[in-house]
């Protein structure tokens, strides 16, 4: 009866379902299985018999009048013809919410994650279907947003069950294990457990993630987590997990990933950077270990990304402890391709599940695609491969032999692998030539004779290496150690020092010595003031003050201070994406004997359009006597089209006793007024004759090509063989070497760029307008995502597609919509925040923001356009691309 239904159903699959393309000419794609037979489905894993197991969503948002099943299902799929499709289809369990992951056990089990248990389900009768459920984790919270709570799956070497928790939007949460272990928790941001597989011995493995969505361990028993959505910090990132790890990211900070406590590639110390970013939405990553593709896929990771319509490879390399890698697509899809779960089958083919549609809603699509490897492979691994020598030590009742390995991944397991052979992990955690082997045996360290030991790596370069060390010292070091430390001459064994008490807590350090605050080194004062935001120490209050004040005085400093002073006045939570309350900029605006960087940063993070900064009040910034003062205030009037400000801004372009950059941004200013005065023109005319500001002249009088002086003073550059392609864009005429396409704009794009020009070209207000929409260290808009680390997260290739085609994918938190209201209204921009009543507030290209209430909203809809305008390359020359490009990756 199963076999005829299937073979019904499979009759019914649409045969122009669109393939991904394999982009490796050694794979071939094919299809599977197709709606009807399945809809949008997740997780999935194979079987050692090769039958597929998959998650059917079915109540991930579904919209009004689902015709669907009503809950989500496990469903089995298998007998394949010739093509390659599923015949067969039963379902092995039913009846569930919200359902997320699934793995399968070689003994018959399968664990199952919903957003709220982990289950063991089991079919003991043998009819396929599972007669037998058991909780073995449970997550008691209020939260229910359906994917950022419970969700991925993977085995230790020792058999421990591991897996992961999203930011579950803050809500405090309790996790209970299946021996009544509770772990409690609240906008800390994600986190990543372990348990033994009957759900005892609960413990955090890791924490600092936004959603750990799922995680694979490897052939050397190594974890590494794919971390899904960033929001306003892309990319997504790939990550190699240890014990005690922590990524960075805290919910309570603000969702945007912008607050200064909040670090998302090991921005701050203590925390961990990713090994790569990855495309967008990775939700599915295996380590590929079998035989049946090429060589150079085995030990790679493969990830799915959802938003970037790819499969995905990562070969890790050594990098100091942790590991790097670089994106290596080799499976693309379309729109329609929206790869989730992946797994290797056992003839070493790879299987993908396809939720297909980029709605978050249910539309009842979904597939199943198998990759498979053109060319059979000979079985067998290379002579000498070190795989089998990490079997030996897993087998050996001692490791100790393979600490002379010369391989480093045999002396790391063997490492782990030494339980309660202190001298022998102490001397590993000394002398061993790897890091990452010393890291390692500093973790496995469990007596506190050895803490004086390992004290020197609180100063080693390598992050991983470094919180290995404090993650021990917080274990094993006594208070008098680590106050020994905290008075080093070395700043970074202070600063180690400091957040290995931090991390240790109690009553002795439940509060930062005071001599921290008044450390010489600001990355010392700067830690002990995000300590005392955060514990809400307001006793405080002064001491961080004058430390934030004491030179010398940074911006990292400064926005911990405004931060941790946030903190300690309870400020709403929906503000906490903003560097500092307004009354501490304007505290630190207003006094004259602040140290002028503190002013200039207060200037800097102030909203330009506060009343406070009325141009007026600007005048007596500009004759300041501090260069860094007049240039900021310079700046800002830059933004300003009113007949005031551009005055001043013409008095700055033409004064030669400024600096170059203050004349500069002068320059560009002028370009804001919506026409050129005859002393603006005749300014900026004058100004082409000088080579110093002859580029920044021609760019702001390019918007009014059309004046008839200024139309002359081109026609003589060009005549002079002068800037022709800029000119030939101002006049609209064709430049016959100007790319025409994308993939010509994309090859133009690959010359060397000016990182200095490239940001007069971000900002300036008659170019591509990047600032209108995106901020950098605090100077722009909040429309679009913080560009102001980009350069250290995204590869020139994924910023120049971000320029280019910026709709080819749009993170959930940047989607536009829009809005029908019931009198007849269409208003479109992106979610800024949505209360529980179901108000929404909207924020347009513009930066405006519009309240609607629920009661006046007809329909709501998300675009498939990106917020960010198309064709932004056509305001650009290809050196204006180069310089802009170069901008971007300097930002670190």
């Amino acid at each position: 009866m199963l076999h005829a239904l299937g073979m019904a159903l499979a009759a019914l699959v649409p045969q122009d379902v669109p393939r991904p393309e394999a982009l490796d000419a050694r794979l071939e794609v094919r299809l599977v299985a197709a709606e009807p037979d399945l809809v949008t489905p997740t997780s999935l894993d194979v079987d050692a018999r090769g039958r597929i197991w998959v998650i059917e969503s079915n109540t991930h948002f579904p919209p009004k009048n689902y015709k669907g099943h009503p809950t989500d299902r496990i469903l089995v799929f298998d007998d394949f013809g010739p093509d390659g499709r599923a015949r067969r289809r039963s379902t092995f369990a039913d009846g569930f919410r919200y359902g997320m992951s699934l793995m399968l056990r070689p003994d018959g089990d399968v664990f199952f994650a919903t957003r709220w248990e982990i289950l063991s389900l089991r079919d003991r009768d043998g009819d396929g279907a599972a007669d037998e459920r058991r909780v073995l984790v449970r997550l008691d919270t209020k939260g229910d947003y359906p994917h950022n709570g419970l969700c991925g799956f993977a085995l230790d070497p020792e058999g421990r069950l591991i897996f992961g928790l999203g930011e579950n939007l803050g809500v405090p949460y309790t996790l209970v294990g299946s021996d009544g272990k509770e772990l409690t928790g609240g906008g800390e941001g994600g986190n990543v457990y372990r348990c033994r597989t009957d759900g005892s011995d609960l413990e955090r493995l890791a924490t600092g993630f936004w959603n750990p969505f799922h995680m694979t361990v490897d052939a050397f028993g190594r974890l590494f987590v794919v971390d899904n959505d960033p929001d306003s910090r892309p990319p997504c990132r790939l990550l190699y997990v240890v014990p005690g790890a922590d990524f960075g990211y805290r919910f309570r900070n603000g969702r945007r990933g912008l607050h200064p406590f909040t670090s998302w590639n090991g921005e701050l110390p203590g925390t961990l950077p990713m090994v790569a970013g990855t495309g967008e939405a990775p939700s599915g990553i295996v380590a590929y270990e079998a035989e049946a593709f090429p060589d150079d896929y085995r030990g790679a990771l493969l990830v799915t990304s959802w938003g970037d319509h790819a499969l995905e490879r990562y070969r890790p390399e050594p990098r100091g402890a942790s590991f790097s890698a670089r994106t290596e697509p080799f499976v693309r899809g379309g729109e329609n391709f929206r790869p989730v779960g992946i797994a290797v089958a056992p003839d070493g083919s790879l299987v993908v599940s396809d939720w297909v549609d980029k709605s978050y809603t249910l539309h009842g699509k979904g597939r199943i695609w198998r990759i498979r490897s053109r060319e059979p492979r000979p079985p067998g691994l290379p002579a000498g491969d070190a795989r089998g020598r990490i079997r030996a030590v897993r087998a050996a009742p001692d490791p100790a032999p393979f600490l002379e390995d010369a391989d480093e991944r045999v002396r790391a397991e063997a490492v782990r692998r030494l339980k309660g052979a202190e001298d022998r992990l102490r001397e590993a955690a000394l002398r061993d030539p790897s890091k990452h082997v010393r890291m390692h045996a500093v973790l496995g360290l469990r007596r506190p004779e050895s803490a004086r030991a390992v004290a020197p790596l609180l100063a080693d370069e390598d992050p991983y290496l470094s919180a290995a060390a404090v993650e021990a010292l917080s274990r094993l070091a006594a208070p008098d150690l680590l106050r020994e430390l905290a008075a080093d001459r070395d700043p970074k064994m202070r600063l180690g020092a400091l957040l290995s008490m931090r991390r240790r807590g109690g009553p002795e350090f439940r509060a930062p010595d005071p001599k921290f605050l008044e450390d010489p080194d600001p990355a010392v004062r700067r830690a002990a003031v995000q300590w005392v935001g955060e514990e809400g120490l307001t006793e405080l209050r002064e001491a961080i003050a004058a430390a934030a004040a004491r030179p010398p005085v940074t911006r990292d400093l400064f926005e911990a201070f405004l931060a941790a002073v946030g903190f300690l006045d309870a400020r709403e939570r929906a503000a906490a994406d903003q560097a500092g309350p307004e009354f501490y900029l304007l505290k630190v605006l207003d006094a004259p004997r602040q140290a002028p960087e503190l002013r200039a940063l207060a200037l800097r993070l102030l909203r330009p359009d506060h009343p406070r900064l009325a141009t007026d009040r600007l005048k007596d910034f500009l004759r300041a006597d501090a260069p860094i003062l007049r240039l900021e205030a310079v700046r800002i009037l830059a933004g300003r089209a009113d007949p005031e400000s551009q005055k001043l801004l013409r008095t700055v372009a033409g004064d030669p006793s400024r600096s170059e950059e203050e004349r500069r941004q002068a320059i560009a200013g002028l370009a804001a007024a919506a026409a050129p005065g005859p002393e603006a023109r005749d300014l900026l005319l004058s100004l082409l004759d000088d080579p110093r500001f002859e580029e920044d002249a021609l760019a702001t009088l390019a918007a009014w090509a059309s004046d008839p002086p200024v139309r002359a003073a081109f026609e003589r550059l060009a005549a002079r063989g002068r800037h022709a392609e800029k000119i030939a864009l101002a006049l609209g005429r064709e430049f016959p070497e100007r790319p025409r396409t994308l993939e010509e704009w994309r090859r133009a794009a690959s010359g060397s760029g000016d990182p200095a020009r490239g940001e007069r070209v971000f900002f300036h207000p008659k170019g591509p307008q990047c600032a209108r929409c995106h901020q950098v260290n605090g100077r722009g808009g909040i429309v679009g995502p913080d560009l102001s680390i980009v350069g250290s997260a995204l590869t020139r290739e994924r910023l120049l597609d971000s320029i280019l085609e910026p709709s080819k994918e749009v993170a959930p938190m940047f989607v536009l919509w829009r809005v029908l209201t019931r009198d007849g209204r269409v208003l479109d921009g992106r979610l800024l925040q949505e209360d529980p009543s179901g108000t929404l507030v909207l924020i347009d290209a513009q930066g405006r923001t519009t309240s609607i209430r629920a009661s006046e909203i007809e329909e709501r809809r998300p675009s498939q356009l990106s917020i960010m305008p198309e064709n932004l390359q056509a305001a650009m020359t290809r050196q204006e691309l180069r310089d802009l490009l170069a901008f971007l990756e300097s930002l670190k």
